[in-house]
């Protein structure tokens, strides 16, 4: 079996739908739903078993010879959330209760970190796996540092040496996500949906006016990569048992959001319609104005699939999710 924390999230039901297309059913899915359509995201799909995340080691232990893998998905990505409690006990110590358990069942640990321990990239975007090199980065979200620390921690047990460490542990830095699922996320949909859903509404985009006088407005650059990019790289890692370490997830091209607007009015035929507002106050001091992932580790490593353009993201995106009736997976 496989365990799936984030099960019915937006990585995580697409993730899902990869297994099931693979022929792979046995998969325990540790989520919550709250109020709201989270649930039509797994709709679709079969599974073994689903449970609250509070009721997933009693299960564990009673089934610790049927775990294969863990899927580490699960996360308070909210960045702008400040409850530095709830971030950490759900970003942090859960993770590791998970790669303890891990260890003591010797079920492999692949997991998702995220671009945000970058910070403002003063520091760069290697992904050299050295504490020394990770020591460097300064993540400017909470959000980024819970990240960054389970990043670090994982690190730590590699450099020292210690025992307690799973068979295999492979976590990816993934960047600026976007595809179908995302739909329950409010303010936290990717740029992509976001804008997607704008225009084909009729209404104007607002994008953030730069803080950076070296920036032009609308000229931020992020780094934005299809879900299914995700999924294929997540499956590389569950596919090669001898691939350890942490590694970069986007496709290497930094796109500003000017040509992302451009990109979704192009695809959509729409005329253009965007403007540039002033930035909340709560997220200037977090925000990333430039983010492109450096693949090369990962394509040493031996990952060798081809990363859609955001052309051809956006254009998968419209075409076979959100022009019809049911945009879901």
């Amino acid at each position: 079996m496989i365990l799936l924390t984030g099960g019915a999230g937006f990585i995580g039901s697409n993730l899902l739908a990869h297994l099931e297309a693979r022929g792979i059913y046995d998969v325990i899915i540790c989520d919550s739903f709250g109020k709201g359509n989270k649930w039509r995201n797994l709709s679709k799909h079969a599974f073994a078993n689903m449970m609250p995340a509070d009721k997933l080691f009693d299960f564990l232990e009673n089934n610790s010879r049927d775990i294969e893998a863990i899927f580490h998905l699960g996360a308070i990505t909210d960045t702008l959330n400040d409850n530095a409690d709830e971030m950490v006990r759900n970003n942090f110590v859960f993770g590791i209760e998970l790669w303890n358990w891990a260890f003591r069942a010797r079920a492999r640990f692949i997991y998702l970190s995220s671009a945000a321990v970058y910070g403002d990239g003063e520091a760069g975007f290697s992904d050299e796996n050295s504490l020394v090199e990770m020591k460097k980065l300064n993540p400017l979200s909470l959000y980024g540092w819970t990240k960054h620390i389970f990043d670090k921690r994982a690190m730590r047990v590699v450099e020292t040496g210690a025992v307690m460490r799973p068979p295999q542990w492979v976590g990816f830095r993934a960047f600026n996500v976007y595809g179908p699922n995302e739909y329950h996320k409010g303010n936290m949909k990717s740029q992509v949906t976001r804008t997607i859903e704008k225009v084909a509404r009729g209404k104007s985009v607002d994008l953030y006016k730069s803080t950076n006088p070296e920036i032009a407005d609308g000229e931020q650059k992020r780094d934005f990569v299809w879900v299914d990019d995700v999924c294929e790289a997540l499956l590389w890692a569950y596919d090669n048992k001898e691939v350890n370490g942490l590694y970069n997830l986007g496709t290497g091209q930094a796109r500003s959001y000017n040509e992302l607007v451009d990109i979704v009015l192009k695809t959509l035929n729409a005329p253009s319609n965007k403007k540039y507002v002033n930035m909340p106050g709560a997220l200037e001091p977090q925000y990333q104005s430039h983010t492109c992932s450096d693949n090369t580790r990962l394509r040493e490593a031996g990952f060798e699939h081809s990363f859609l353009s955001l052309e051809e993201g956006v254009k998968k995106y419209v075409e076979t999710y959100l022009s019809g009736h049911d945009p879901y997976r």
